[in-house]
């Protein structure tokens, strides 16, 4: 019996010696335990401290300690990019999941997907591990789109722990369920990922319904006895949980105060809070379904940091601390009667490519706006404006957000947005005036002024109007009831622009007295441009094309090429962008050689290049 007890200690002791070094292992790029409990961010354990983003998401607790809660729709994990596994022949994934339902599609990880990417793909009662051929897309010209598929779980197992593992030691693809392999797989190309990987989600708002915890990423293939310690779910034998946020008293430290709300800081360096206040016709209202962090960066690697500490200076400016980088940001807030004005002031945090104000996610979303920046239902809204053309915006709908940041390319410092927070009756006289006393430029017929415009409300008739028939156009556009004439087809070339003789002989003079006579009727007139597009017979290209051209990417001949030959070899890979034949909108299908353009017709991203 003591042999017996001293056997089963010392195996329990190597096991949990091996999963330790499991933990700091040298190809670990990152670890995710979720055992915060409370807040947006979970830290990454892993050696390169790339914490996870919860949106929409909660925290649940039972006797597996703490995990996160996804339930169905918006609910998912925003992880950092990992540009260390492009190019890798190896790959492990290992996971902790909760099934409560399914759908189309709510992936328990997504890494990108056409190029390249990697998937835990979820579709009704079925999972599996996926992975996509790398630097090609599904249907685009000249692209050989494949992908691969390996089984995890013909039905899932619901209502219970179970544990998801995947290894890729190409070209070989083995899937684990509680730590026993389960599906197989050949794939002959390395891994491929762009952007942020999603945990419980694809695309869309169907996301994953249930808990998701201990998620791990290596860049190497782990042995069946590494992935079955992983799987150890001794402290997951019951299924019951409990939805709750542990979140410790927070103090807040600043309060910004306008006439509609209040926008309240506190010493994490997250607004916590926008709180609208009270009217004679509603209660005070909070608008931000979650807290929104301020200031994070995101570095030249790609790597996203978070600010976890924040103090304010003697001046007001709210200062936010990285303490595993070192530096800070700082935001100079000016409050006005009715909205706030944030600025980064100053960034010493080293190799930062991009600032980021905050990304506010809200309680409304029954009306989302990208061109207005704007979040709100039939009560109250939430606006965030860019005060400068150095800021970049991003705004979606599924779920709410608001983001906005600047980029080292366009100055990370001087930059300015605007959030406004008020009911909804009072947003468009409230915007007016943002828009009338901030320094942008501003439309009396668009934005917030459009709905009182006249203008607005005009139909457009487009016009291939020649100077002669200029009175049978007035003609028609009264009948019809249109505000405006919109002449098309007046250039000679797009590129150059120069009037079209056909259509006015006088020239520009000629154009001028069309447009004076529309002007007479009544009417309105505007001119059609495709100022993106330049015409192959226009002088920028014919017959010499201008050194003036912008090129958005070089290549340097692989052999020879003569007026006589059909296929154009190159040293290097094409560059996204030069698979697209030409459309309305595309990047076109020319190449230049010394002072002549040709056009191609197929392009091969595999070598030889061509």
């Amino acid at each position: 019996m003591r042999w017996t007890c001293l056997m089963m200690a010392l195996l329990g002791c190597a096991l949990f010696a091996q999963g330790q070094a499991l933990d700091h292992d040298p190809a670990l790029l990152g670890y995710w335990p979720f055992e915060e409990g409370y807040g947006v961010f979970s830290i990454d354990k892993g050696p390169l401290g790339r914490d996870a983003m919860l949106r929409g998401a909660s925290w649940a607790s039972g006797d597996f300690g703490k995990a996160v809660h996804c339930n169905g729709k918006n609910a998912f994990v925003s992880l950092p990019s990992m540009p260390e596994l492009n190019g890798s022949d190896e790959l492990s994934l290992s996971v902790w999941v909760y099934w409560e339902g399914s759908g189309r599609y709510p992936n328990i990880l997504s890494a990108g997907w056409n190029p390249g990417g990697f998937m835990i793909f979820v579709v009704d009662d079925y999972c599996s591990f996926r992975m996509g051929r790398p630097g090609h897309r599904a249907g685009a010209p000249g692209h050989e789109w494949r992908e691969t598929s390996a089984p995890i779980a013909r039905s899932l197992p619901k209502n219970r722990w179970v544990h998801i593992g995947v290894t890729f030691s190409r070209p070989d693809i083995c899937t684990y369920l509680d730590g026993k392999p389960v599906g197989k797989a050949k794939w002959d190309y390395p891994v491929a990922t762009d952007g942020e990987i999603q945990l419980g989600r694809w695309h869309g708002d169907t996301t994953h319904q249930g808990l998701l915890d201990e998620l791990r990423i290596y860049k190497r293939a782990l042995s069946s006895d590494e992935m079955a310690k992983l799987a150890d779910g001794t402290s997951r034998t019951k299924s019951s949980y409990e939805i709750k946020e542990e979140k410790p008293a927070m103090q807040g430290i600043a309060h910004w105060k306008t006439n509609n709300a209040i926008f309240t800081v506190c010493e994490d360096g997250q607004l916590h809070s926008c709180r609208l206040k009270a009217t004679a016709d509603s209660p005070e209202r909070e608008l931000l379904s979650v807290s929104a962090p301020l200031g994070y960066v995101t570095l030249e690697n790609g790597q996203t940091l978070y600010g976890r500490r924040a103090s304010v200076d003697d001046a007001g400016r709210l200062i936010i601390s990285f303490s595993r980088q070192g530096g800070h940001v700082r935001l100079a807030p000016r409050v006005e009667a009715d909205y706030v004005v944030l600025t980064v002031d100053e960034v010493t945090v080293p190799n930062v490519q991009s600032v980021y104000f905050c990304q506010l996610s809200t309680v409304m979303d029954r009306y989302v706006g990208w061109m207005a920046g704007l979040a709100s239902d039939d009560d109250a809204g939430l606006c965030l404006r860019s005060l400068s053309l150095g800021v970049d915006t991003r705004f979606s709908n599924k779920p709410p957000h608001l983001q906005a940041w600047t980029t080292a390319e366009h100055g990370l410092c001087g930059h300015s947005i605007a959030l406004l927070a008020a009911p909804r009756a009072r947003l468009r006289p409230l915007l007016q005036d943002l828009a009338k006393r901030e320094a942008v430029p501003h439309s009396v017929h668009g934005g917030p002024f459009a709905a009182d415009s006249p203008a607005t409300r005009g139909s457009y008739l487009f016009a291939d109007l020649a100077a002669k028939q200029a009175d049978d156009w007035i003609d028609l556009a009264r009948r019809g009831g249109f505000m405006f004439i919109h002449l098309h087809g007046w250039w000679r070339t797009l590129g150059h622009y120069d009037i079209n003789p056909r259509y006015f002989p006088g020239g520009l003079e000629e154009m001028k007295a069309t447009v004076a006579k529309i002007h007479a009727a009544g009417l309105r007139a505007g001119i059609h441009t495709l100022t993106a597009c330049i015409d192959p017979r226009d002088s920028w290209v014919t017959p010499r094309p201008s050194p003036d051209l912008i090129a958005s990417a070089r290549y340097t001949l692989a052999r020879p090429f003569s007026a006589e030959d059909r296929t154009l070899y190159v040293k290097e890979k094409p560059v996204p962008g030069h698979e697209l034949v030409w459309t309305y909108s595309s990047n076109g299908n020319a190449i230049r050689i010394g002072e002549e353009i040709i056009r191609y017709s197929a392009i091969s991203h595999e070598e030889p290049y061509a």
